[in-house]
């Protein structure tokens, strides 16, 4: 990625961008900063082709995306080409024609911490590597790998990163909720960014929705959290095509209006055909990987079969 290259993004972090930008704004972020932001709140036939059309507009050289939610787009954009069906891993080349592998991300966004393939050995998805210290600074995040008991892979860690540049807020031994195996031996390219193994990272399901809505669940993470912090922990499950629990593990400071507000923004984006229930937890459990899925849906294949027939693009 280089200066003056236009991004699109295909973001869910609401503090990232603004949600009704002015006219100024909009010819700051398009036009000085060569951007686009396309929110992922909710999907649908509409919001995909307004997406695809500002695709062909602005034909962006990078596409920085949640992978779900990209996958959900590229789907659309190959149906709308009459493709034929591809598996999720090989979406995104066929959508776009990229002529080299996507570059996976895994990471604590504003804490300067990454993990990526090294451009030396691009076709080894095997190989990722850390940065985990600012080119100006030597020392910025700290990283630590905290041994995870029963987990289903053998030597499997969870990352925790301390950012040290952080002034306004520190964050000390940040929990990013990815797993992955450290290997301890450092990139044979000679930049000396220590290795790590397959990365294991967020779990979030699809939400379909009967209106035929797609709600991705990685898009919730930042929404629901930051409206609700008396909630120590939260687990969002779909059930049926309409109704959700929600589990939870009350904070320290929770109060009976979190889960009003809780209710609040799921109205927001489930709408009101679908019902919901909160239900009190000591615990939101892992999964045998180690991982703890915010986002579970429970939705067969025979209703998601019925919302495609009625809603072809969902």
């Amino acid at each position: 990625m280089w200066p003056g290259d236009k991004v699109f993004y295909l973001w869910g972090a609401r503090v990232d961008y603004v949600e009704k930008p002015s006219w100024r704004w909009k010819l700051y972020d398009r036009h000085l900063m060569r951007r686009v932001w396309a929110p992922t709140s909710v999907f649908n036939e509409e919001v995909l082709e307004s997406y695809r059309q500002t695709l062909n507009d602005f034909r962006p050289r990078i596409i920085y995306a949640y992978p779900t939610p990209l996958a959900l787009l590229c789907k659309y954009l190959l149906e709308c080409g009459s493709l034929p069906p591809a598996p999720e891993r090989h979406l995104y080349r066929r959508a776009f024609g990229a002529r080299r592998p996507r570059n996976d991300l895994p990471g604590a966004g504003l804490r300067n911490f990454r993990a990526l393939r090294c451009a030396r050995f691009w076709n080894d998805r095997g190989r990722m590597r850390t940065a985990p210290w600012h080119a100006r600074e030597p020392a910025a995040v700290f990283v630590e790998y905290k041994p995870v008991e029963g987990g289903e892979v053998e030597g499997l860690h969870e990352i925790l990163v301390t950012d040290l540049l952080n002034c306004g807020m520190p964050l000390i031994r940040y929990k990013i909720n990815d797993c992955t195996i450290p290997t301890g031996a450092a990139c044979p390219c000679g930049r000396g960014y220590p290795l790590i193994g397959r990365v294991i990272g967020r779990t979030t399901d699809n939400f379909y929705l009967p209106n035929g809505d797609v709600v991705p669940g990685v898009s919730l993470t930042n929404r629901i959290i930051k409206v609700c912090p008396g909630i120590g922990k939260m687990q969002v499950i779909q059930d049926t095509i309409d109704s959700f629990r929600i589990r939870y593990v009350p904070g320290p400071g929770f109060s009976p209006s979190d889960l009003q507000n809780l209710g609040e923004i799921l109205k927001f984006y489930f709408g009101s055909s679908v019902t919901w229930k909160f239900e009190q937890t000591a615990e939101i459990e892992r999964e045998r990987s180690g991982k703890t899925r915010f986002c579970i849906s429970h939705v067969n294949q025979k209703d998601q079969a019925k919302v495609a027939e009625l809603h072809p693009h969902a």
